[in-house]
């Protein structure tokens, strides 16, 4: 049994005569394979949506209406629209700055029933945890570990929710919350 590397693009090929194939050999570790990018030509298709909420004053506008709001336990904070025609994988989250203690923050996809493990605000994370569409949170974002089965496919825009489940003091202190949805448009030329 023989591999014979027919794929398109990669590092220059090393075959004597010019010819197109075979290409190099893939190696995922290799510097070559490393640097190079998805094809302009292709336009995006995937892509994250990164929302920084930043509840500790770099937003000022954020700041601002967490100073004069009213906010309870139980209140939603639409957090991030996802546009129509999008598969939705999952998001991955991290608290760069904790809030109050025991606050706690419950994401969901508005009007579906997909609810998503609680973020405890009250703690900083080292490292983002991914939470794959499918609603499970997976402590670390290694190979293997999200299922493009059970992506979320609408063709209306969604949005992305962060329930207020625990929130001391009807404040959110210094929170700093980086909420990131990972998406792939099914648009030509990557334009929902």
């Amino acid at each position: 049994m023989a591999t014979h590397e027919l794929y398109l693009g990669g590092p220059p090929s090393r075959n004597y005569g010019l010819s197109m194939f075979p290409a190099q050999p893939f190696n995922e570790a290799a510097a070559p394979f490393n640097q190079i990018g998805v094809a302009s030509h292709k336009g995006p298709a995937a892509y994250n949506d990164k929302r920084r909420l930043d509840f500790a004053g770099g937003d000022h506008a954020l700041s601002e209406w967490a100073r004069n709001a009213t906010i309870v336990a139980g209140d939603k904070l639409g957090a991030v629209l996802i546009p129509k025609n999008c598969l939705f994988l999952g998001f991955s989250a991290q608290v760069i700055a904790a809030g109050p203690a025991t606050l706690s923050i419950t994401p969901s996809l508005r009007g579906k029933a997909h609810t998503f493990a609680a973020i405890n605000g009250a703690v900083v994370m080292p490292e983002p945890v991914f939470y794959p569409a499918s609603g499970a949170a997976v402590a670390q974002i290694s190979e293997g570990v999200a299922s493009l089965a059970l992506a979320v496919f609408d063709n209306k825009p969604d949005m992305l929710d962060l329930t207020l489940t625990t929130l001391p003091a009807g404040k959110l202190g210094g929170l700093i919350l980086e909420i990131t949805p990972v998406l792939i448009t099914t648009a030509v030329g990557g334009i929902p």
